[in-house]
């Protein structure tokens, strides 16, 4: 008995680090590259102990990251916890657990479909596994084959979808509900630390804290010591939290936001391009919200304004601990484009709680944004009798500061233009989404 049960443990243990390493981490994230042989052998072990990567399931959790525990995510525990986990715990070889993705999905999200021996036959795996049990342990093997399905799925699948956005603390306040269940990942090989690999979907190393553990990294670092994965130094170099740089400007009692972020400037360059597929003159370029394009880059855009906004604004907006009770959304997005000699005069938004600006392009002398003090008052030494206070932004730069607050922008006294994306945001209380929810899946 002691061997079935050692067997069984290295079996769910060694399902668990496939269901991390390949189909979660390299899959669905491309976060490193394979050896060729290591890829071929990974996916024939993950197709006995676990099944097939299917494109729908790529495309369906791509799509949960840039929509986490909104009413699209396609898969939030938020619309309906316990069917959600009623379905993620039975193994997808007795049920397929199916999620409506359109082909505009597909587009947005890659996740082509594979035509090989493994994918035409995807269960199959699994009943060789079987058989094999059988072979080595006779009846025993059904019982433990049954174990081995039920307990990875619990610990990779269930964990990822459900457990990851309910259970737990958080290190980022991302405007989602995801968690890190534990700080050291061992049970799941690092997938405890979900509210981290959201914050980062890129990131390799799951762990940001110096008490967490990723046990999945320290495989994936003897794998790099043996030549056999290579990290990628585009999207992986960085350190989340630390490559980004934020100041908070008190100096009234509206605070004012300003983050270097990490995008850098092969980001802004798809960004523009996707802007220019969209609207071919470029004079002002107001599109009517460009949230609505469905392109890769403002996608990505849509979602990080958001988890900064959320994560640096919650505290002043929220009241309860962990500020859940409110989620950001975007009301209207556009773009500017500044060319040399133009500038903005004052104004302010309305019908929104928060602007936030992302530079694209801001070369040397565009113009500051000019932003003025509410208290306004008399005895100010200033034109009108206001205060000003500027920032000078740069490409890669997020300002966001409440929509009320009057401000301006500086003529660009460059020779090239000045690009940049705005947005107004608004807060909703999440038991008003609870109520639209509920509606919606109301059967």
């Amino acid at each position: 008995m002691l061997v079935y049960a050692l067997y069984t443990i290295v079996t769910i243990h060694l399902g668990c680090v496939l269901a991390s390493l390949y189909m979660h981490r390299y899959v669905i994230h491309r976060q490193y590259y394979l050896n060729p042989a290591v890829e071929k052998t990974m996916k024939v072990l993950y197709w006995i102990l676990f099944g097939t990567v299917s494109a729908e399931f790529v495309v369906q959790h791509r799509k949960h990251h840039n929509f986490a525990d909104t009413p699209i995510d396609p898969h939030s525990p938020r619309s309906n916890y316990w069917r959600l986990l009623a379905n993620c715990l039975v193994p997808n070889f007795f049920w397929w657990y199916k999620i409506k993705v359109s082909a505009q999905d597909y587009d947005r999200y890659g996740g082509a479909e594979s035509n090989t021996f493994i994918d035409r036959y995807p269960r199959l795996g699994v009943i060789l596994f079987l058989l094999a049990n059988i072979f080595l342990f006779s009846w025993w093997g059904i019982l433990i084959w049954a174990i081995h399905l039920f307990v990875v799925n619990l610990l990779t699948i269930t964990t990822i979808t459900v457990f990851g956005h309910s259970v737990g603390y958080r290190n980022f306040n991302l405007n989602d509900l995801t968690t890190n269940i534990v700080p050291v990942g061992v049970l799941c090989v690092g997938e405890e630390l979900h509210n981290n690999h959201h914050k980062d979907s890129k990131r390799y190393n799951f762990a940001i804290n110096k008490n967490e553990f990723d046990l999945g990294f320290c495989y994936l670092q003897i794998l790099n010591k043996l030549n056999l994965v290579h990290f990628s130094s585009i999207n992986n170099t960085r350190e989340v939290g630390k490559s980004m740089t934020a100041t908070r400007h008190d100096w009234w009692a509206t605070p004012v936001w300003e983050i270097q972020t990490d995008l850098n400037n092969r980001f802004n360059q798809g960004l523009l391009d996707e802007i220019d597929a969209y609207n071919n003159t470029r004079s002002h370029g107001d599109i009517e919200n460009i949230w609505s394009c469905d392109t890769p880059h403002i996608a990505q855009l849509n979602k990080t304004i958001l988890d900064i906004v959320g994560e640096h604004a919650a505290p002043f907006i929220s009241t309860s601990e962990n500020h859940e009770e409110f989620k950001f959304f975007h009301v209207r997005g556009w773009y500017n484009y500044n060319e040399p000699g133009c500038g903005k005069k004052i104004h302010a938004h309305g019908g929104a709680k928060l602007t936030a600006t992302y530079y694209a392009n801001v070369p040397d002398n565009g113009g500051d944004i000019v932003l003025v003090d509410p208290r306004g008052g008399v005895d100010w030494d200033t034109e009108g009798g206001r205060k000003f206070k500027s920032i000078t932004p740069k490409t890669g730069s997020l300002i966001f500061f409440p929509s009320f607050l009057l401000h301006s922008v500086e003529t660009n006294e460059s020779t090239e233009a000045r690009i940049s994306i705005s947005t107004d945001i608004t807060v909703i209380p999440t038991t008003t989404i609870e109520h639209f929810n509920a509606l919606f899946n109301k059967e």
